[in-house]
């Protein structure tokens, strides 16, 4: 992808997507097909619901669940900015709609202990078997403020038709920023995330442009 779609006519040019994603200076693709090489540790899986049952989903297992079979749930969210006349309003979103990320020893465990639940769908598994984010996954999640609160909005510039990302969770990011919606203030990435690619929104003010 050679440029980015800004919304409402204001384009600019970003860095070519290259189908890799770049984190703490590493680079790497969609992870293969290949056999749980954390079994036996308590890490990270992804629970599945309809998006906007999030939180309902979270609430049920707090209240009716084993907790003996999870440790941490969390719902990563970002903050948002609408326009609403001449105020702004700031709301929270979910990041990754439909995903609840929790650990556990045992997910076939987890799994028969939540599958009546109404708003439960699964857990993410790869080739038939349950399988936990891979390290990077769990520290870039992590990195977005996991039990912090929601991820903040980023602030930047635009310069010669180029993004710059001065603040915010987004800072460094630019490269796989692919639509800039300036009028709901958010920003459209794509990565290589939880073992396939992957659009998500987060929240981006450009504040002037030079």
């Amino acid at each position: 992808m050679n440029g980015v779609d800004a919304g409402g006519g204001h384009g600019w040019r970003s860095h070519a997507f290259n189908g890799k994603i770049r984190f703490q200076g590493h680079a790497r693709r969609a992870r293969p097909c290949k056999k749980n090489d954390r079994e036996g540790d308590a890490v990270w899986y992804i629970l599945w619901t309809t998006a906007g049952n999030e939180h309902r989903l979270k609430e049920h297992i707090i209240r009716d669940g084993d907790p003996g079979l999870y440790g941490e749930i969390w719902i990563p969210l970002r903050r948002e900015m609408r326009k609403a006349g001449k105020a702004r309003k700031e709301i929270e979103k979910a990041i990754f709609p439909g995903y609840l990320f929790t650990s556990t020893w045992d997910p076939a465990r987890l799994h028969l202990s939540i599958k009546g639940y109404p708003e439960y769908l699964g857990i993410l598994k790869s080739c038939g078997e349950y399988m936990p984010l891979s390290a990077e996954d769990e520290g870039f999640i992590k990195g977005m403020g996991a039990g912090n609160g929601p991820a903040g909005v980023s602030s930047g510039f635009i310069r010669s038709g180029e993004l710059h990302v001065v603040s915010g969770p987004l800072k460094g990011l630019e490269e796989y920023i692919v639509k800039v919606d300036r009028h709901r203030m958010r920003a459209v990435l794509e990565m290589d995330l939880f073992g396939e690619k992957r659009r998500f929104a987060m929240g981006l003010c450009v504040a002037q442009k030079e």
